[in-house]
């Protein structure tokens, strides 16, 4: 590791990469607030911010995160004011809730959380259990990547995955899984897929990896972006992607296997869902990105 890139962790709180004492990329998985674990902050090597938390819009969007839209149609994503006892907390219909069992693995080159998560329906019993790692990497050249392997088990009775139907009513709809918000910084915004799609074609499309970049605080000479990258081992591979890049509004990509159409569990069903992000400086390199890819469907 470079003598400028350290680890800072913080038992049962966060996990973040630093350099010269300035984060580039905290992992938060305590429950606090309610929230869901996520990333933020997110910066490129060159400090170039990637990821607002909270905006006033979607108060339940968090950097990057990992969510199911509808567990047995309970919403998993959304978050409401709810009164607990003396304080009013953001918590949406069903419970996502993290454990304080996490083991952590630090290393010169790489750092690794790995939690334990239950979903929890209104009734208060556990459908899903996840046990989820959470892998960071010392930045090469000028990106770095950040691995999500998501391992779950249905508990005693069948589940069925889904998200908002897309409809001409909820034209909206399709998003669920891993996401990403982008900064409110980064304009002008370009996407970019696995198969060379671009703009408002790469919503909906399948695709093995997906890229959003944009110009940062209007610097035509600063750019940033983020691609996340689907293992060849997911449901559905390649997965549908859900892209939303309006400069005036927000920039936001999820690749969403249950876009189109539910998946149900079995009762004790596995599962198991593998992403790299590939966090870079500049646009996209779509021959940088398939290497990244290679290397990461390598894995098992």
């Amino acid at each position: 590791m470079s003598r400028n890139y350290h680890w800072d962790y913080h038992p049962g709180h966060k996990l973040s990469l630093s350099f010269c004492d300035e984060p580039l990329a905290t992992y938060s998985f305590a429950n606090v607030d309610g929230a869901k674990p996520f990333i933020h902050p997110l910066s490129t090597v060159d400090g170039v911010p990637l990821t607002v938390s909270q905006p006033s819009d979607h108060v339940w969007h968090r950097g990057v995160w990992f969510s199911w839209k509808y567990i047995n149609g309970v919403n998993y994503w959304e978050e409401e004011p709810v009164r607990t006892e003396d304080e009013i907390r953001l918590l949406s219909e069903g419970r996502t809730r993290v454990a304080r069992d996490e083991v952590a693995r630090l290393s010169p080159d790489q750092a690794e959380v790995m939690t334990s998560i239950d979903y929890i329906s209104p009734a208060g019993s556990s459908v899903i259990r996840e046990r989820r790692l959470v892998r960071i990497c010392v930045p090469k050249d000028n990106h770095y990547t950040i691995d999500w392997d998501l391992d779950f088990t249905v508990g005693t009775e069948a589940v069925i995955l889904s998200a908002t139907p897309i409809t001409n009513e909820t034209p909206w709809g399709g998003y669920s899984g891993l996401g990403w918000r982008a900064a409110r910084s980064l304009r002008q915004f370009r996407t970019l897929n696995s198969e060379g799609a671009t703009g408002e074609t790469t919503s909906g499309a399948k695709a093995r990896w997906i890229d959003l970049s944009g110009v940062a605080d209007g610097d035509i000479d600063v750019v940033a972006g983020l691609a996340i990258l689907d293992h060849p081992s997911n449901p559905r591979h390649p997965s549908p992607v859900y892209v939303f890049s309006d400069a005036e509004k927000f920039g936001y990509v999820n690749p969403s296997f249950v876009r189109d159409e539910k998946l149900e569990l079995a009762p004790n069903a596995r599962l198991n869902l593998k992403y790299r992000i590939v966090v870079h400086d500049g646009w996209p390199d779509p021959v940088s990105i398939e290497r990244e890819f290679l290397a990461f469907a390598a894995l098992r």
